[in-house]
C-alpha cells in the first residue's frame, strides 16, 4: 500500500495480508477495510524478497507504523516486519483528456493593445465558426470588439455588481461555464487569470504575445493547429502550485483570503524605515527579520520578485515554498526552501517601528498593523497550463531565452604554439627545476639573515 501525498511518499512492501486506512471526517475517524495486492515491486533491486519472506528460522525485524498527513487528510498503515521504500516520484506534467466535448472558452488578453485585439478577433472567429464553441470575454474587451460582426461574444458582466471594479463585477456562473481559458499576452495575463479563479481553475492555453514567456509556450502563428490539438486533448498539462494566503488581525480574526501563483510579500511599503517581520513555521518561531521585507514564493515565482531579491531559481516540479529576504540588515540571512506541507506565518511584532505592507502577486496591497499576520499554505487548487506534448524541459529553455541564464560567448581554442609551450615535458621539468632552485636560494638567504625577497 502506497501512502499517497503531495510529495514522493513512503511505501511499505509487505507480503499479502491486511492493513488499516483511517481518514478523519466530521463524524470522527473512519476506518476503511483494505487488502494488500502484491505485485512485482515486492522484490527489491537486488532481487531479494521483503523482510517477511525471510527463510524459516530467521527472526524478522520489528514492525513499523506509518502515519502521513497533509493539509487535507491523514493516511495510516501498520505492518509487522514491513520494509519502507520510496514510491514512484511524482511528475507535475500530466496527460489531459476531456470527458465530453468542450462547449465554452474564455479569452483573456492584455488590455489596451490593438495588436492583441486583432488577434483575439481571429481566435474568436475560429473557435465559434470552425470549432463550434461559445466564446466569453471580459466586458472591456467586448467594447473593443463592437462593430466587427462578433455578435456571438458573451461577456462576464454581472448587472447586480456593475458598480464594483473588475473582477468583482464579473458573474461567477459565467466564469464557471468556461471549459478552457485562452490567454493572449505575457505571464502577467496568466497572473490575472489566477486572480479570477482563486479556487478551481480550468486549463489555460496561453500564446506568447508579451514581454516574458515563462508560462506561454505556444506561438500565435500556429493558433489554429494549437486550438485544434487542445480540443482533441493532444496536449500535456503542467500543474503549477499556488499559495493560499489568509490575513488575520491581532485577535486572530480572518480578514481576507488570496491565492497567488508567484509570491506574497511583506515589506516596508512607502515608509523609509526598516520593517520587522517574525516568521513562524507550523506555529514554531523560526526567525525575526529586520530589513526591507520578506518574500514567500512558489517554485513558479522563483524566477520573479524572489530572483530579483537574490533568491535561487527552483524548478516548478519541486514541491516547496521559498523564503527570500529583501535587503536584510544581517549578511548571514540567506534564502531558504521549506517543504510545501508546512504552514508559514509572517507576523508584524508589537515592537515594530512601522506597519508592514502585504501584496499578493504584486496586487491588492494592504497594511498589516502590529500583531497582524498573513498565514501561507500550499493551495489545493493549482493552475493547469497546457503545453506541447512533444516538448521536454521547456522550463530550462524559458530561463535561457528570457533571462539569458548561463548564456555567454564560447571561449576560443588555444594557440598550438602556446599549448606546446605550457604542456610539454621539457617546459614542465624546467619550471619545476627553477622552483626548487629558487626555494633553496631563498632558504640560504634567510639563514644568512637576508630577506628572501627584496622590499
Amino acid at each position: 500500500f502506497v501512502l499517497q501525498g503531495r510529495r514522493p511518499a513512503a511505501a511499505l512492501v509487505p507480503p499479502p495480508g491486511s492493513a488499516r486506512l483511517v481518514q478523519p471526517s466530521r463524524e470522527g475517524v473512519q476506518e476503511l477495510p483494505f487488502e494488500w495486492i502484491p505485485d512485482e515491486r515486492q522484490a527489491d533491486m537486488d532481487g531479494r524478497l521483503p523482510n517477511d519472506h525471510a527463510p524459516a528460522g530467521r527472526k524478522p525485524k520489528c514492525g513499523v507504523r506509518l502515519l502521513q498527513c497533509n493539509n487535507e487528510l491523514c493516511q495510516y498503515e501498520m505492518r509487522p516486519g514491513g520494509d519502507i521504500v520510496w514510491a514512484e516520484h511524482e511528475n507535475n506534467s500530466v496527460k489531459h483528456t476531456w470527458d465530453d466535448q468542450p462547449k465554452a472558452v474564455l479569452i483573456i488578453k492584455k488590455p489596451n493593445d490593438a495588436r492583441l485585439t486583432a488577434a483575439l478577433k481571429d481566435v474568436a472567429k475560429h473557435l465559434h465558426d470552425v470549432l463550434g464553441l461559445a466564446v466569453i470575454v471580459e466586458p472591456a474587451v467586448l467594447k473593443e470588439c463592437q462593430g466587427d460582426g462578433l455578435t456571438f461574444l458573451e461577456d462576464l458582466s454581472d448587472p447586480r455588481n456593475s458598480h464594483r471594479p473588475p473582477p468583482a463585477c464579473y458573474c461567477p456562473e459565467k466564469m464557471k461555464k468556461a471549459d478552457m481559458v485562452v490567454c493572449l499576452g505575457g505571464d502577467g495575463t496568466i497572473l490575472w487569470v489566477s486572480g479570477l479563479y482563486p479556487g478551481p481553475c480550468p486549463p489555460i492555453l496561453s500564446f506568447s504575445m508579451g514581454s516574458l514567456g515563462f508560462l506561454t509556450p505556444f506561438d500565435f502563428r500556429d493558433y489554429k493547429t494549437v486550438l485544434g490539438a487542445a480540443i482533441k486533448a493532444d496536449v500535456v498539462v503542467g500543474v503549477r502550485t499556488r499559495l493560499k494566503c489568509t490575513i488575520h488581525d491581532e485577535m486572530k480574526h480572518r480578514m481576507s483570503d488570496f491565492a497567488v501563483l508567484n509570491e506574497v510579500s511583506v515589506d516596508r511599503g512607502p515608509s523609509p524605515l526598516l520593517t520587522n517581520v517574525d516568521v513562524y513555521c507550523d506555529d514554531r518561531f523560526v526567525l525575526s527579520s529586520q530589513g526591507d521585507g520578506i518574500i514567500l514564493s512558489t517554485p513558479t515565482g522563483s524566477t520573479a520578485y524572489s530572483l530579483a531579491a537574490g533568491g535561487s531559481m527552483v524548478h516548478p516540479d519541486v514541491p516547496g515554498i521559498l523564503l527570500t529576504p529583501i535587503c536584510p540588515q544581517t549578511l548571514s540571512f540567506r534564502p531558504i526552501v521549506f517543504p510545501d506541507s508546512v504552514t508559514l506565518r509572517l507576523q508584524v511584532p508589537d515592537n515594530a517601528t512601522e506597519v508592514g505592507w502585504c501584496s499578493f502577486d504584486g496586487r491588492n496591497a494592504m497594511a498589516l498593523q502590529k500583531n497582524w499576520s498573513v498565514t501561507v499554505v500550499s493551495s489545493k487548487w493549482p493552475i493547469p497550463i497546457m503545453k506541447p506534448a512533444d516538448v521536454e524541459n521547456d522550463w530550462f529553455q524559458g530561463v535561457m531565452d528570457s533571462l539569458n541564464w548561463n548564456v555567454r560567448k564560447a571561449q576560443g581554442a588555444l594557440d598550438k604554439g602556446f599549448e606546446r609551450a605550457v604542456s610539454g615535458d621539457e617546459a614542465s621539468q624546467q619550471l619545476a627545476a627553477g622552483g626548487v632552485a629558487q626555494k633553496h636560494q631563498g632558504g640560504a638567504k634567510q639563514r644568512a639573515g637576508v630577506p628572501a625577497v627584496a622590499p
